[in-house]
């Protein structure tokens, strides 16, 4: 009888282990699941910000060949001589071929937002000379 007892309470000492072992096993399991959530969705939000990061790049650079671009035509403008004039505008060409590679690589829904951001600051900065 006391041995049948013992056996008993052995038994159920040993599937009280087994559950507590296997609710270690499972919250384990979701921490690290958690965990593994968390440095994904880190890492979406930093390849996020390294492309705005990268857009607004592309967006000054867009800028900076705009205002070279109107610099170019003002100065043509002003020295009306054939072969200045020949110069300027095969620049002109070679630079624009930059504002559309900028312009493809920004991506059609960024275009819109550039070109009224550069023509923006070309109108503050005609408007300062």
């Amino acid at each position: 009888m006391k041995r049948e007892e013992k056996r008993r309470e052995e038994k159920r000492e040993k599937t009280k282990e087994k559950r507590k072992e296997k609710k270690r096993k499972e919250k384990r399991r979701l921490q690290k699941r958690r965990e593994k959530k968390r440095r994904e969705e880190k890492r979406r939000e930093e390849k996020r910000r390294e492309e705005k990061r990268r857009e607004e790049n592309k967006i000054h650079q867009l800028y900076e060949i705009s205002v070279h671009v109107s610099q170019c035509g003002k100065e043509s403008r002003s020295c009306a001589s054939p072969s200045t004039l020949e110069e300027d505008f095969s620049h002109m060409r070679a630079v624009s071929g930059h504002v559309w590679h900028f312009c493809s690589a920004l991506g059609t829904h960024a275009v819109q937002d550039a070109v009224d951001f550069v023509a923006c600051k070309l109108e503050e900065n005609t408007s300062r000379s």
